[in-house]
């Protein structure tokens, strides 16, 4: 009887321990199924690709919907074939992508690779795709997880930057007239070497110096006053006839046109000078003057310029009068 009652308490032992046990699993299988809901939500509702792929098989064990906006394929077909994805990368970038995958898969090190995938309809996207193993409790690499980001518009922006400096750099390197981008103190930063032709300066011994100390004494207020009237924002060019001093002394007679460039907020960053040489032109005026006012034969004053000193000097006995009076 004993015995009897011995077995029963440790059948019931036994049942208790199976129930306890079944309880913990259920626990934790409500725990997995609420991860998986969790990492599902997140992974299904992010604009980034988020893969998982076996590290012994190459199986696509996971793949989030996004993919099919980004590579313009299926999930279904990439579970179907898990090389389909790297048939799609631009044969232009695919030897050094598929070497930095290859080297990952070889190492078990973190992976990132920016390059080119081609749509089934043709069209071209760029992407940055970033991995990392998943170790198991050994250490050895079972899985690497990793996101695929569609980069196109960031590249195809840093294209037409890229383009754009081009453009600006042939402009300003290969213009026929002086050009010069100068700091908000009036150093000059960059020049192209139809300015330092004018001046007789080469482009080291521009660099760093202020326009005040290649202007004409007499133009250089006039030239910082309206610089000024730029960084307060009370304009944002100016176009006035200034005198440079070359390097030999000579002076060189100019038309400078300077705009302000400013930042997104508008905050002044630095100057663009145009500078024209118009020396040759002055001194044809000057010539023009000359001949208009003398005697072509004697080079002597003429009578267009006697009447002129006549009426300057009947304009200024009309003013003595009017003060005397």
């Amino acid at each position: 009887m004993a015995g009897i009652l011995q077995q029963q308490n440790s059948l019931l032992n036994r049942v208790e321990e199976v129930l306890s046990e079944n309880q913990r699993l259920r626990s934790e299988f409500q725990e997995l199924t609420e991860r998986e809901a969790r990492f599902r939500q997140i992974a299904e509702n992010v604009r980034e690709v988020f893969f998982v792929i076996s590290a012994k098989t190459d199986e696509i064990l996971y793949i989030s919907p996004t993919y099919e906006t980004v590579w313009g394929r299926s999930c279904q077909s990439l579970y179907e074939d898990p090389q389909s994805w790297l048939f799609a990368i631009h044969p232009e970038d695919s030897f050094k992508a598929l070497a930095t995958i290859e080297t990952q898969f070889r190492t078990g090190d973190d992976f990132e690779e920016e390059y080119r995938i081609i749509r089934p309809d043709e069209s071209i996207c760029w992407v940055r795709v970033r991995a990392f193993p998943v170790r198991d409790v050994m250490g050895k690499v079972n899985r690497f997880v990793g996101i695929a980001e569609d980069i196109t518009k960031r590249r195809d922006a840093e294209e037409a930057l890229r383009k754009s400096e081009e453009q600006f750099r042939l402009t300003f390197e290969m213009a026929p007239i002086g050009m010069a981008i100068s700091s908000l103190k009036s150093k000059l930063q960059r020049v192209n070497q139809a300015l330092c032709d004018a001046l007789g300066y080469t482009q080291e011994e521009l660099l760093g110096v202020s326009f005040a100390e290649i202007s004409h004494p007499e133009d250089w207020e006039a030239h910082r006053n309206l610089e000024q009237l730029l960084i307060q924002g009370k304009e944002t060019d100016f176009q006035i006839e200034k005198r440079f001093i070359a390097k030999d002394g000579r002076i060189v007679d100019t038309l400078l046109k300077v705009l302000v460039v400013q930042d997104s907020d508008g905050k002044p960053l630095h100057f663009n000078n145009q500078i024209v040489d118009i020396t040759e032109r002055k001194s044809m005026e000057k010539q023009l003057l000359h001949d208009a006012l003398h005697d072509a034969l004697t080079g002597l004053p003429n009578r267009a310029l006697f009447m002129d000193r006549l009426e300057q000097q009947l304009k200024r006995s009309q003013l003595t009068t009017v003060w005397d009076i």
